[in-house]
Order: structure tokens, then sequence, then C-alpha cells
């Protein structure tokens, strides 16, 4: 049987760094909250977000409606065989490069 995932509403980078810092090992993922732009609720950016899940060998994938104002996305660890998008691929070697990955995801 598949573990619920909880649902994350996170504003700041580094309050999903910390999480993942805490969590990647353990965790089967999560579902973090983002509110739409029109809103003008503060919330992680989609960029930050995935660099950060980048950093400790986390991915993003599905997204779901939550409301008419937040929808949610699907970050899990990344499956050893899967396939890096080319743009994942950029991330993470620029994210190599200023030596922000977890050391466990180093080269």
């Amino acid at each position: 049987m598949t573990a619920e995932l909880i649902t994350l509403n996170i504003q700041k980078r580094q309050q999903w760094r910390v999480r993942l810092r805490k969590h990647h090992a353990s965790s089967p993922g999560v579902w973090l909250t983002f509110h739409k732009g029109h809103k003008g609720v503060e919330s992680l950016p989609y960029e930050d977000s995935v660099r950060e899940a980048l950093c400790f060998g986390w991915v993003d994938s599905l997204i779901k409606r939550l409301d008419d104002d937040r929808y949610a996305r699907k970050f899990t660890p990344r499956q050893p065989a899967s396939k890096w998008s080319e743009t994942n691929r950029k991330r993470w070697m620029e994210l190599n490069e200023a030596g922000l990955l977890s050391p466990k995801f180093q080269p």
C-alpha cells in the first residue's frame, strides 16, 4: 500500500531546505502548495522549490488543484533508474557548481 503524502504550505526557500534536510531520506514525498499569482499571497517560487528538491535527490511531478486560489505539486525522491529532464540536468549542474547539493547527492 502506498503511503499517503502530506500537504505542506511553505512560503520560504530556507523553510523548504530545512524540511528536506530533515526528511528527504525518510519521507515518501509531499504535496507542496502554491498560491496562484493573481491572489497576491506569498508562495514559494516554483524554481526555488525545484532547485532545493534537486539538492536532496527529489523531483517534482504531478500537479493537483486544491481550490480556486491554490494548487499543489507532488515532490518525491527521484528513482535511481528515472531519466533526467534536460532542464533538471542543467539545474543540478548549476547547484553542484554552487556547492548547494547535499553531500549524499554530490558527484
